[in-house]
């Protein structure tokens, strides 16, 4: 029979080390990016680092199985595996919202000097007027997330996509760390 042990001591410490993780990554591609002539290879290193960050950010949930059943070796089902993950991912989100806060607070000017180096580079390989559209739209997303509600709705997808890719991990941190329980009706 499975334990209900307490997971959210292993998601907090995984999720504040990977969101820790995730940030120092999404930092330094950013300030690469900052750094560099605006060209096409700017804008793919931008795209880069929304991936980087996110996966980085979906290996919580099989690492807070992992912590988990370290500290428990009890058998686990698929679907506390889940829970455990999608907590973990939300935790993630939310360490990861406060940390770009507090980087907001060490470096104020770095979304603003990222922004332009952005609109340089979309400059760069567009012809006049093309790009206009989609400078203007950047210029208000930019914006829009240095708002309170900005920050809450960033906030929000982030919890929602990491909360749903780290169920998936915490599933396969079931499969490959948890102890194999002695009947099949755990599964």
């Amino acid at each position: 029979m499975e334990q209900n042990n307490p997971f959210l001591s292993s998601a907090v410490i995984v999720g504040f080390i990977v969101s820790l993780l995730s940030t120092v990554v999404a930092l330094g591609i950013s300030y690469n990016i900052i750094g560099s002539e605006p060209s096409t290879s700017t804008m793919i290193m931008m795209s880069v680092v929304g991936l980087a960050s996110c996966l980085v950010g979906a290996f919580a949930g099989i690492f807070t199985v992992r912590h988990h059943v370290k500290m428990y070796n009890a058998p686990l089902k698929m679907g506390r595996g889940a829970v455990i993950g999608l907590t973990s991912g939300v935790i993630v989100a939310v360490f990861g919202t406060l940390f770009s806060l507090i980087w907001t607070l060490i470096d104020p000017s770095f979304s603003d000097r990222l922004l332009e180096t952005m609109v340089r580079s979309m400059e760069s390989i567009g012809q006049a007027g093309q790009m206009d559209a989609t400078i203007d739209g950047m210029y208000q997303q930019f914006a829009d997330q240095k708002t309170a509600l900005g920050q809450i709705k960033a906030l929000g997808i982030n919890a929602v996509i990491l909360g749903a890719l780290n169920a998936i991990t915490g599933i396969l941190g079931v499969k490959f760390f948890a102890p194999k329980p002695d009947d099949a009706d755990a599964l």
